[in-house]
């Protein structure tokens, strides 16, 4: 009985050895000498045979010499830190790759195309912030949400002066300035003081609900496999488009397509003369239907290419026209023109962020 015992002990024990010496050698086997890899699987082959065959105490004797070998021959932390570090960059480097070539992030900055998707935009404060809108409970409700309270209280007193643009810095802000200090409300909000108003220090400015714009995924790969489509979303960069600054992206409802001439009889867009009536994307902008306010012409730029329903904009070859859905705040094509075929990026296909109605697969 003690020599069944004994043997079982000394099976399992060089069990565990072979397992590890195993481990090591998969994953060391590339950079190992010639010599180190056969005494390594020499070890192991003469363990094995001695499991077979063997007694206790030679069981015992070679899993001690194959544990003290592979022990050897495993990475020290500084090398495991080195090959753990090598691995993260290459996984970093496929995230890239990854976003190169077929899913790229994107952030709606305005309400240009509202209601399908929002920008960042806010609401009036309610009398008190509630539980929720109190640190740390508000990072969570952020998070989930990406609703934000938000106070605006002035830091130096003096009077309210200089109300501008944001800028591409901050585009979906309104700046103001108070003792030469900058002061950054959200565009869509209405302030309760008058230009020139004195401030004292601690006042409030502006107080409300900042939401964060949805955040999407641009399929960048789709147009590979088949042509755009009127009534995709499609992302397309700048650069070399008049009127427009160079470098960054733009996010609007394609709405042309090559070789068509377009034109607006609010609240219908036309193809060629002829009411657009499909794609739903489309179909429903004309039609009003819920939030969506119709087609509109530029009335209020006298350079815009479709200002009035008289205008119209002939595509070239390879030549997009890009609309917002919400188009009476949204500068698009009817101000600057056709969007070249070699400036699209992708086309909208998720939003991931943040969990609202709109969360999900694009219309």
């Amino acid at each position: 009985m003690w020599s069944y015992l004994k043997t079982r002990n000394a099976r399992s024990h060089a069990k565990h050895i072979l397992f590890h010496a195993r481990h090591v050698r998969n994953m060391r086997e590339d950079i190992l000498t010639e010599s180190d890899l056969l005494s390594l699987t020499s070890a192991e082959a003469a363990l094995v045979s001695a499991v077979k065959k063997g007694t206790p105490e030679s069981i015992i004797n070679l899993a001690d010499k194959l544990g003290t070998l592979s022990g050897e021959l495993a990475p020290d932390l500084g090398s495991s830190f080195k090959e753990n570090f090598e691995i993260i960059i290459v996984a970093i480097a496929v995230a890239m790759a990854f976003r190169a070539f077929f899913f790229q992030p994107f952030k709606i900055p305005t309400g240009s195309m509202q209601p399908s998707l929002y920008g960042i935009h806010s609401s009036a404060a309610y009398a008190k912030p509630g539980i929720l809108d109190i640190l740390p409970l508000k990072v969570f409700k952020w998070l989930a949400t990406g609703n934000w309270y938000r106070e605006v209280r002035i830091k130096e007193s003096g009077h309210l002066a200089v109300c501008r643009d944001g800028g591409m810095d901050h585009p979906a802000d309104k700046i103001y300035e108070v003792s030469g200090r900058k002061y950054y409300v959200p565009k869509d909000a209405v302030i309760t003081n008058n230009w020139g108003d004195y401030l004292a220090k601690g006042d409030l400015l502006w107080s409300g609900i900042v939401s964060a714009g949805d955040h999407v995924f641009v399929n960048k790969f789709k147009w590979f496999f088949r042509a755009p489509k009127r009534g995709d979303v499609m992302v397309f960069q700048t650069t070399g488009i008049n009127g427009l600054p160079a470098g960054i992206y733009y996010i609007k409802r394609m709405a042309g397509m090559p070789n068509e001439t377009l034109s607006i009889k609010s609240p219908k867009l036309l193809i060629d003369g002829v009411p657009v009536t499909e794609p739903k994307s489309i179909a429903r902008i004309a039609a009003c239907e819920g939030l969506y306010g119709g087609y509109q012409p530029a009335w209020n730029d006298p350079s815009a290419y479709i200002r009035t329903a008289e205008d119209s904009f002939k595509l070239g070859p390879e030549q997009y026209f890009a609309l917002g859905d919400n188009t009476g705040n949204s500068r698009d094509s009817r101000y600057w023109g056709a969007v070249p075929r070699e400036n699209l990026v992708g086309s909208g296909a998720i939003v991931y962020w943040p969990f609202t109605e709109r969360w999900g697969l694009m219309e």
